[in-house]
Order: structure tokens, then sequence, then C-alpha cells
């Protein structure tokens, strides 16, 4: 009998919508931080694995800027590819990521601090240098960090555990 983590593998690629994340629940479909790594399987077939350590996993769904890493097998951190990011991932079939989390806007490379603000209230912490801005709240025991270009275009939405 194969592993479960082999079968995240042997199913079919992701072909329907990206799952939606759920700011007030903190999930992202049926998953919650915490998840195990056979747990993915219900996202279909990643498009690329990259085990970086014995205890890290990332799973990238290319065709919806989604990658999800794992630490010991379980779920610690979201990341949508929203737009040009010097470390997306190197994948042929990437698109950028233009999720529409439960109740929230659609976010893409328009969306502006103020949006978001409008959308999660006043944000704990803002730091900007010259290669970014990096702005986050806290929802629930999550992380929210938004990373903007310096001319404040959208580039990335990671969610992880406070």
């Amino acid at each position: 009998m194969p592993s479960p983590i082999v079968n995240i593998f042997i199913r079919p690629l992701s072909t329907g919508p990206a799952p939606e994340f759920d700011v007030a629940a903190g999930t992202l479909g049926p998953l919650n931080f915490e998840a195990q790594v056979a747990d993915a399987r219900v996202f279909g077939r990643p498009d690329a694995v990259l085990k970086n350590t014995d205890k890290i996993l990332k799973l990238l769904w290319a065709r919806w800027g989604l990658e999800l890493e794992f630490v010991d097998g379980r779920l610690a951190f979201i990341a949508w590819i929203i737009g040009p990011d010097p470390f997306e991932p190197a994948h042929r079939d990437l698109r950028f990521a233009r999720p529409q989390p439960v109740g929230g806007p659609l976010l893409d490379g328009r969306t502006s601090e103020a949006d978001l603000e409008t959308w999660l209230g006043p944000h704990e912490c803002r730091d900007a240098d010259e290669d970014e801005i990096v702005v986050d709240w806290e929802k629930n025991g999550v992380v929210h960090e938004f990373e903007f270009t310096p001319a404040g275009s959208l580039k990335r939405w990671n969610a992880y555990e406070e």
C-alpha cells in the first residue's frame, strides 16, 4: 500500500479553482495549519515538490500561484504568488494568483494597502526598504504578511501561525 504522501503525487493534476482561504477560520479549503501533508491530496497533485531539508517540504500548485510549506509533515506556511518577485518559484506553468478570501476582496497586483486596511482593519506592522514593503496583520492567531513592490504593487500574500 503506497504511503499517504505518495498518494498526493499519483492523483491527477489540479484543474478546478484554487481553494479559498477563510481568514476567520484560519483555513485553506478544508486544511488548517497543522494539517498533515497527506491532507493536501484534496487539491490534486501539485505541479512541483521541493524538499529543502529532512523537515521542510514545499508543494507548488503553479496554475494557482499557490505554495504550501510543511514542516515536520504539518502545514506551516501558505504563500500566494500574486505578482513578479525575485523569490517566486521557477516553474514553466506558474501563473500569478488572484485569491479572493472568504468575505474579502479579490487580491491582485492592483490591491493597495488601503484596500487591505478596509478589509482587515489597521495593520500590526509595516516595514519598507528599497526592495519591498511588507505589511502584517494578525487575525485569529494567523499572521497575514503582504509584500508589495516599492511602487506599491501587491506581489505576495503569506499566511502562517503566530
